[in-house]
């Protein structure tokens, strides 16, 4: 057996190569571009791949890269190839549903991640008892929670295989690799129904980089190349792996789509105008104000839509990272459980014909067709005189008023009783699906009836006939996202202080086409703008400082 090309790629191209370099990333502390040598490009890969053994790592084990782009994820990838173990990439935004359900389904020990967000995420993944046993960190700045006693860094990683105790285990499974060796699974997205590993052999690559070879015969080792797409994406991988192969300088994005971009822009043109009516004040005899306030008008409505369509990815934010908070009510026997097992797909609630058999919360994560719900099933709903059972349903009512969606299950086969009244009462002004379930028996009360009754989507399902999940997906797409989900290329905010900051910008725009409507004079525009300006600074990290002065200067040509 012949050992595969990437088992081997950094180190013969570190023995062509040596000191020229093979990547680069920017470093936004210093606003500088930090480069990494071939030779020191293979050295760290060595490394990785005796660290990797170090934890045990076994041959074709997964391991799991939850990360934006950095370099550390190709450390990783042929760190892992030199021992002929499988990476898994995990899209950055990924929720907690989402890595649970990869987690378990790929059977991964070690997950490397990124900064904090996924951190985040994967400890409190980690918390629930998986079969996770370890989470090496690459963000040095990243915090670790104060429960956490396993996690380590990826500096304290590498020093596991800083000695190359397994050098000689590396080398046999570098000459025992081949083509038909699994290099990657790569999940789908989701969008249509649970994520689906595709396992991509080296022979896929291998391919990938002849057809390249020979259809891009004009690149060369000279060339400068820049990654746009996350590691994630087949296509990025695939490419970035053919560029090793040539030889060319790899500039790592570590931010394929920058909020921030936005966020400057917005404020660009903000300090134009702020610095325009500065210079009018001053100069009134060469740069006239008249009819500005109603061009001034317009440009503060255009921005303050832009602010708008950011602050809108917040709610999506929390629900990508956190789930859809979901509760399951209806009377007791109504369906519940039996519609909690069919979604986690495993019978997590007991399931019996008697009544008032749930009487605590059940909590699970789970992905539908996409979407991440943290799904709660509660006690049925009747006044009861079982003290256990009337705690467990105070607590139904409790945890279904804080919920961002009540699924709503209702007894098809059984009448409509006062039970019911109290919930519909209950789902008034909320979000809400009502499942009209036990489709598959004679029913006793019609879904004309319960539409008369109630303003929520009204889905015909049976959970035990497993049909209607479609459809409820569906639904779900369309109250949270407008119908469109994409986990994988969009920016949403998700930190609470730039929500702050936007929203803060937001009010101080409002302030300024209230103070043109109400006739105010300029200098009061002014005031609010250069508000709105330092509130989406604290989100770039800049202040306005010099800002004004040179964009009055280089726009202006005061003092000139």
């Amino acid at each position: 057996m012949s050992n595969s090309q990437l088992s081997v790629l950094i180190q013969r191209q570190a023995e062509k190569y040596g000191d020229r370099v093979a990547l680069k990333y920017r470093d936004y502390d210093t606003e500088t571009w930090v480069p990494v040598s071939w030779k020191q490009f293979a050295e760290t890969v060595t490394t990785t791949s005796n660290a990797l053994l170090e934890l045990g790592v076994g041959v074709q084990e997964n391991i799991g890269v939850f990360s934006q782009n950095k370099p550390e994820c190709l450390y990783v990838d042929f760190g892992a190839f030199g021992i002929r173990a499988v990476t898994i990439p995990f899209y950055a935004t990924s929720s907690e549903a989402q890595v649970l359900y990869m987690l378990g389904d790929a059977d991964i020990h070690y997950l490397f991640v990124g900064e904090q967000l996924q951190y985040d995420v994967a400890f409190r993944v980690m918390s629930l008892g998986t079969q996770l046993k370890q989470i090496i960190i690459f963000d040095k700045d990243v915090k670790r929670d104060k429960r956490d006693t396993s996690s380590i860094y990826f500096d304290e990683f590498l020093k596991l295989g800083k000695a190359r105790q397994h050098q000689a285990e590396v080398d046999k499974r570098i000459a025992e690799s081949g083509n038909g060796d699994i290099a990657n699974i790569l999940y789908t997205s989701g969008t249509t129904g649970d994520s689906k590993g595709v396992m991509l052999h080296h022979s896929c690559y291998e391919g990938a980089i002849k057809a390249h070879n020979e259809r891009f015969p004009q690149l060369g080792d000279q060339e400068v190349v820049m990654n746009f797409l996350p590691f994630t994406h087949v296509f990025e991988r695939a490419w970035s792996y053919w560029c090793i192969s040539m030889g060319c300088q790899l500039a790592i994005n570590l931010r394929p789509v920058d909020i921030q971009k936005t966020i400057k822009e917005i404020r660009s043109d903000l300090i134009y105008e702020i610095a325009f009516i500065e210079s009018a004040l001053d100069d009134p005899e060469h740069i006239s104000l008249e009819g500005y306030p109603q061009k001034l008008h317009g440009i503060v409505e255009k921005e303050q839509k832009s602010i708008e369509e950011l602050l809108k990815t917040s709610t999506d934010g929390k629900i990508i990272r956190e789930g859809i908070e979901t509760v399951i009510v209806g009377k007791p026997n109504a369906g519940k459980s039996s519609l909690l097992n069919l979604l986690v797909g495993e019978n997590k609630a007991i399931v019996t014909d008697i009544e008032g058999t749930t009487r605590d919360i059940l909590e699970e994560y789970i992905t539908l067709h996409g979407i991440t719900l943290k799904i709660v099933d509660t006690a049925g709903i009747r006044e009861t005189e079982d003290v256990v059972e009337k705690i467990g349903v105070s607590r139904a009512r409790e945890v279904a008023k804080g919920a961002d969606l009540v699924l709503y299950v209702v007894d098809s086969s059984t009448p409509l009783d006062e039970n019911d009244e109290e919930i519909i009462e209950m789902l008034k002004d909320r979000k809400a699906i009502v499942l009209y379930n036990k489709t598959d028996l004679v029913s006793a009360v019609s879904m004309e009836a319960l539409k008369e009754k109630i303003n929520h989507p009204l889905i015909p399902i049976s959970a035990k006939e497993e049909t209607g999940i479609a459809q409820l997906a569906d639904t779900i797409k369309s109250m949270f996202f407008s119908g469109k989900i994409s986990f994988n290329d969009e920016v949403y905010i998700t930190n609470a202080r730039h929500k702050e900051a936007l929203e803060e910008a937001a009010d101080s725009l409002a302030m300024v086409k209230q103070s043109i409507e109400d006739g105010m004079p300029e200098d009061f525009f002014s005031i609010d703008l250069m508000a709105a300006y330092g509130s989406l600074g604290k989100i770039t990290g800049e202040e306005v400082g010099e800002d004004l002065v040179n964009e009055i200067f280089s726009k202006f040509c005061m003092g000139k």
